[in-house]
């Protein structure tokens, strides 16, 4: 003071634990998908509020990025201490699924249909729609039908294709070797038309070729 003595002044400085954000794992998905993140925080004084670098203030957010994001969290705590931490989404293309041409047989005659992936990582897997597992498969179908595979690769992302099996009941027909007189002029050989077999026949176009 002013005549030269000393005061002492005391006092408490209270040192607050900060908050331990985290962010949850790094996860990777396929373009086109959602992906939940989950935000979480230790230490501190809760309750603890968010902030996400999307705007999103709740512990849980969903995103849907095109291209492989990083996405902080702010944690604040009751204290407004503060921490940040980040988690990456890693997005993936997805592979392109060929199931082949469409294809035309005869009744009762098999094919042999083969699948192939491209883009997106390999190596792929097959899965038809008739429960086969390899890239080639032999049908035999009784009706037209339609066979769907999935491809999918080393990253689980998947594509589907179709290829349709059609059955042609005139594409295998033939003229038989039997030769008989149409009495009734009907075109079907009927009980007492004569005929005789082994005989050759060709079929000849309105220009006369065979």
């Amino acid at each position: 003071d002013v005549n030269g003595g000393e005061a002492t002044a005391t006092g408490t400085v209270t040192i607050l634990d900060t908050p331990v954000a985290d962010a949850g794992e790094d996860v990777s998905i396929c373009i086109g998908d959602s992906q939940e993140l989950s935000a979480s925080a230790t230490n501190g004084t809760a309750p603890y509020t968010y902030l996400w670098s999307t705007g999103g203030t709740t512990a849980d957010i969903l995103v849907n990025p095109t291209v492989t994001t990083t996405y902080t969290v702010t944690v604040t705590d009751a204290n407004g201490c503060e921490d940040m931490d980040e988690v990456q989404v890693t997005v993936n293309p997805l592979p392109t699924a060929n199931a082949g041409d469409d294809v035309t047989v005869c009744l009762g005659q098999s094919t042999v249909l083969t699948a192939s992936g491209v883009e997106g990582t390999p190596p792929y897997s097959y899965a038809w729609s008739n429960n086969e597992t390899t890239a080639s498969i032999t049908v035999t179908p009784t009706e037209d039908t339609d066979y769907f595979v999935t491809v999918t690769d080393v990253n689980g992302c998947m594509d589907v294709d179709m290829v349709t099996v059609s059955i042609d009941p005139n594409q295998c027909a033939s003229i038989g070797d039997f030769v008989w007189e149409d009495l009734d002029r009907d075109g079907i050989q009927e009980a007492g038309e004569p005929g005789i077999e082994n005989v050759p026949v060709t079929l000849l176009d309105g220009s006369g070729n065979g």
